[in-house]
């Protein structure tokens, strides 16, 4: 078989040495780049610590963003992301899934108190150009667990 990548041109064809008809696959760009992480990531607000996206580390550093539970009344009632390092951050209406809608949000790089419900969507993107969706999963007075998709440039 002959793996060829026919680019709009018509009436091609593809032959062996012995002048046969060859198979031919059509090669396409993927339109999305492929994440280089996709899954949990629980952050602790006892913890000083942050998300570095560019290294994928729980660092202190050259962390991008950070989380603090605020409290009213003994009960949690919003989370304070701290934006860092230049990163910049955004709460994404609706449905935000590719990393081009995700990039095109961030656009604050002021901190953020946000009352995160499940299934709220955030995107932050790093000064390094590196992109990140997360998803609430679940919010609770000591952590927050999110569902990471990270593209990086």
């Amino acid at each position: 078989m002959v793996v060829a990548a026919l680019l709009g041109v018509a009436g091609c064809s593809v032959v062996d040495a012995y002048n046969k008809p060859q198979s031919v696959v059509t090669v396409t760009a993927s339109p999305e780049p492929l994440p280089a992480y996709r899954g949990p990531l629980t952050l602790e607000s006892s913890k000083v610590e942050g998300v570095d996206f560019d290294s994928k580390t729980l660092t202190g550093g050259d962390a991008e963003i950070d989380f603090h539970a605020l409290y009213i009344d003994e009960r949690y009632a919003v989370v304070d992301f701290e934006i860092m390092n230049g990163a910049k951050f955004a709460e994404a209406p609706g449905q935000v899934n590719s990393r081009a809608e995700c990039e095109a949000m961030a656009k604050s790089g002021e901190n953020v108190l946000i009352s995160p419900q499940p299934d709220d969507i955030l995107c932050v993107r790093t000064s390094n150009g590196t992109v990140a969706r997360l998803q609430v999963i679940e919010f609770g007075k000591e952590s927050v667990t999110l569902d990471a998709t990270v593209w990086r440039r």
